[in-house]
């Protein structure tokens, strides 16, 4: 146990934590929240992607100029600003909510205004972890994190799935809008001394451009990191939106409500929770294996659910989708975190971020237009068809790597570097 809580020792982690803890549980009801809002408007599959889309398009355009932010600003700063824009989205979301006067491109508009304040949000936070603990706890930090964060996944659906029926999506707009408060405050009450950030020789031009070349150039030519980025392009774009759907599947197929949809998405951050534990207490030798390895669990276990029509048997598969989505969001995250020099780091994680969450609209799309055409069971098995022969082509080429890197670490020097 001290083991895997050792990060929490430190007082700016525990303030950390437990901020986004509130927080973040808040994000998750009107997340479900909204989700069901845009669902009893338009009844629509197509809609449901158009949210989703909405809400992570922005990260896609401008994730690269928020991470280039995160390395020259001070990063608590960014996130501070961003808390606070955040706070303002969910309360305006909530007027229009509880007035009635909502309508469907409003939530739209919201919604992408949130995704606009994310790409800076989300590459500084990421960044920020480096200043909070030391560089030996970064993987026991990041895992704690996604724990944190799969606690609230599955309180915050849960609670929003009761909710909604006594105070209705916009109370649960309102209940996230005073969550962000508590990260807010933590952040403020945090003491340390932010790193110097090294300032470039005055006969050196730095430009965004230059900035954004240096960051792909170190992640495209890092064997671990450049696979990370090539399987995340595949599952943001095929896996990782599935719960677009889940309206779909709570209500048509599982014949349902909204609380039934927050059983399902409290069971897929039970999942995570459990995986996130397990990371917090491993250490970063095996994790390029177990993200082939969790990619193939995904993919099986989300083309079981797309032919359940059992609630039990639903809720089982979507806590494994749960746990190995978490073993392969965290373990990315912690993997490219472990190779990146701070220097690069807010921009390097900015292009994770990119991958990971901007070309998720794409998957948005893919499921929300297939579901309208094909229906939402058949467009599911086709994206974990996808997804499996992804994990494949990953592990295979894990194991080529591994095997050229054995061949030359028993060749002689010279030998060496001619290969």
């Amino acid at each position: 146990m001290n083991s895997t809580f050792r990060s929490l020792s430190e007082p700016n982690f525990r303030l950390y934590f437990f901020g986004q803890l509130v927080s973040v549980t808040g994000t998750w009801m009107q997340s479900l929240a909204l989700s069901w809002l845009m669902w009893r408007l338009t009844h629509s599959a197509f809609m449901l992607g158009v949210i989703e889309s909405a809400r992570l398009g922005p990260i896609f355009l401008f994730a690269m100029v928020g991470g280039s932010f995160a390395d020259k600003f001070d990063r608590r700063r960014i996130i501070i600003i961003t808390q606070t824009l955040a706070l303002l989205q969910a309360s305006t979301l909530a007027v229009l909510t509880i007035s009635g006067l909502v309508q469907p491109w409003q939530a739209i508009a919201l919604a992408f205004f949130m995704g606009t304040v994310n790409s800076f949000e989300l590459p500084a936070r990421q960044a920020f972890m480096a200043e909070l603990v030391d560089r030996r706890d970064i993987l026991n930090a990041i895992s704690l994190s996604s724990t944190c964060f799969s606690t609230a996944r599955s309180i915050g659906p849960a609670l929003a799935g009761g909710l909604v029926v006594f105070i209705g999506e916009g109370g649960c707009f309102a209940i996230n809008a005073v969550s962000y408060l508590a990260a807010i405050l933590a952040l403020f009450l945090m003491r340390f001394t932010p790193p110097v950030v090294a300032q470039p020789a005055e006969n050196k031009k730095i430009t965004f451009r230059s900035n954004v070349k240096e960051a792909l150039s170190f992640a495209f030519t890092h064997g671990d990191i450049k696979r990370v980025l090539l399987q995340g392009i595949a599952l943001s774009a095929f896996g990782l939106q599935y719960n677009v759907l889940l309206p779909i599947y709570a209500s048509q197929i599982l014949h349902g409500n909204v609380t039934t949809l927050g059983w399902l998405r409290a069971c897929a951050g039970l999942g995570a929770l459990t995986a996130a534990l397990r990371l917090a207490s491993s250490n970063a030798k095996y994790l390029a294996v177990t993200l082939g390895l969790a990619t193939a669990g995904f993919s099986i276990s989300l083309f079981l659910f797309s032919y359940s029509s059992s609630l039990p048997l639903s809720l089982a598969l979507v806590f494994c989708l749960g746990f190995f989505l978490t073993s392969l969001m965290s373990g990315g995250n912690s993997l490219v975190q472990v190779s990146v020099p701070d220097k690069l780091r807010g921009r390097v994680m900015s292009i994770y971020v990119t991958v990971m969450m901007g070309i998720a609209p794409v998957g948005s799309f893919v499921y929300g237009m297939g579901g309208t055409r094909i229906g939402c069971q058949n467009i599911t098995k086709i994206c974990a068809a996808a997804c499996l022969i992804t994990g494949l082509i990953y592990l295979i080429s894990l194991w080529l790597d591994r095997r050229k890197k054995q061949r030359i670490d028993g060749l002689e020097p010279d030998e060496a570097a001619m290969i």
